[in-house]
């Protein structure tokens, strides 16, 4: 499916090379005029239909991609607009985590200090 041109090409030569045939001299003055002119016949038939079914998958690559490419320019300017909102959602976020933070750290050590002051902070009866 995903092939490149010259792989098809390369590809292409190389499955429909037809190998010469070796026959006796009496077998070919025989069938020369009835199997060579069939021979060929089903080989250029058999090229054709294989090159039929190429060109219609790469039709449907075509197309899908095609289709793939107007959703994406369809989708991708509100993919831009919901980003730019989400960042800013995220860097509240990431700011207020951190204040948080802060406010834990103050609160421990607040907590150490008051507790060396007032000996009753920190004890449960």
């Amino acid at each position: 499916m995903g092939k490149n041109l010259s792989m098809f090409d390369k590809e292409l030569n190389s499955e429909y090379q037809v190998p010469p045939i070796e026959r006796s001299s009496k077998i070919e003055n025989n069938n020369k005029n009835n199997s060579n002119g069939n021979d060929e016949m089903m080989n250029n038939q058999m090229i054709l239909s294989k090159l039929t079914r190429q060109i219609q998958e790469f039709q449907w690559i075509y197309l899908r991609d095609k289709c793939l490419l107007e959703i994406l320019r369809i989708k991708v300017p509100r993919l831009q607009e919901l980003y730019v909102k989400c960042v800013k959602i995220y860097r509240w976020v990431f700011e207020r985590r951190a204040l948080i933070e802060k406010m834990i750290e103050f609160e421990k050590r607040a907590h150490v200090l008051l507790s060396k002051f007032i000996p009753t902070i920190g004890r449960r009866k």
